[in-house]
């Protein structure tokens, strides 16, 4: 996707999965890089074929993360003030083109970013990591975008959510809680009922346990049930859950909705002490009675409504026959 630059420095575009920032620092593009535009600081990042040629003027006032390292430099006095040292780990390659991508972003260079392909949580990592100076307005504009992704597309959904794993920065509450946002609409009622496949067996069921308490369930006693998505979560993490946890995740069942089928499974688990298994027994049962009563009271108003309009028709008949 090409961007076109506007007078507006802050503009951003979205084209299909695609994200086109403008950057809003001062044009430096031609900078970037290059070897005869007087760089004074070498930019180490393990993986890259050689070190970029940046400019400390530049960095300093576009990343606190840059001007930091920087100035600690130059109180230590150290013999390698002009290099700096990417501090965290770039095995990844995508982790690497993100942070270049970053870094460009630094010198003005246009920013497009791309919903698939793990491309947007790295690069929010790398501009967090970076601490770069609009990082508030960058990480919200991502993160609405993102969302917006997920909305229109469950498999991008599914996707996205996964990769904010990989990211810590995609999960923080000092940064950004990009998980939980993309939580909201990828386990909603409709997409767990039409598109199960992708959204529980393929991704809720590869997450922590905690992404169970935001799914929205479908009716009780159906494969889409609260019940056995999280029966079939203990399943599948059978042998790296505590038995603690285990009861835990099935405490959070609403227990007076289950039948008798239901009942066994949960027994047959052997997850619950005798007091708790107890205890769902109950509820269940009376809840069951409620219906019971529920059922006699409708019988019983629908059998006095029959009988008033019995009633009613033999009287009219009765008069039809003597008129």
């Amino acid at each position: 996707m090409v961007c076109e630059k506007t007078e507006d420095k802050n503009t951003m575009e979205t084209k299909e999965t695609t994200f086109c920032v403008e950057s809003p620092f001062k044009n430096n593009t031609e900078l970037f890089d290059n070897k005869d535009m007087f760089p004074d600081m070498v930019f180490v990042v393990a993986g890259l074929e050689s070190p970029l040629l940046l400019h400390k003027g530049i960095m300093a006032k576009t990343s606190k993360l840059v001007d930091g390292l920087l100035k600690a430099k130059q109180t230590a006095k150290t013999g390698d003030s002009n290099q700096i040292e990417w501090p965290f780990d770039t095995t990844n390659e995508r982790d690497r083109a993100a942070l270049v991508k970053a870094l460009r972003f630094c010198y003005d260079e246009t920013m497009t970013v791309d919903a698939k392909g793990g491309e947007l949580c790295a690069v929010i990592a790398a501009l967090c990591r970076l601490q770069v100076a609009c990082l508030k307005e960058m990480i919200v504009k991502l993160t609405e975008f993102a969302v917006e992704q997920a909305k229109k597309d469950a498999t991008v959904g599914k996707e996205l959510l996964k990769e904010t794993q990989l990211y810590p920065e995609c999960c923080n509450p000092n940064t950004v809680e990009l998980d939980k946002a993309l939580a909201k609409v990828v386990f909603t009622r409709e997409n767990i009922c039409e598109n199960f496949e992708t959204v529980v067996s393929d991704c809720l069921m590869k997450l922590p346990k905690h992404f169970l308490d935001v799914a929205e369930y479908g009716d009780p006693h159906t494969p889409f049930s609260e019940f056995n998505i999280r029966t079939q979560y203990l399943k599948e993490h059978d042998d790296t859950l505590t038995k603690e946890e285990k009861e835990m995740v099935m405490k959070k069942c609403d227990w007076t909705k289950l039948m008798s089928k239901e009942l066994m499974t949960l027994r047959e688990l052997d997850i619950l002490g005798k007091d708790a298994m107890i205890e769902a027994c109950n509820k269940a049962l009376e809840n069951i009675e409620e219906k019971i009563r529920e059922y006699k009271e409708r019988f019983e108003h629908e059998k006095v409504k029959s009988e008033s309009i019995l009633i009613t028709y033999v009287n009219d008949h009765t008069l039809l026959t003597f008129l």
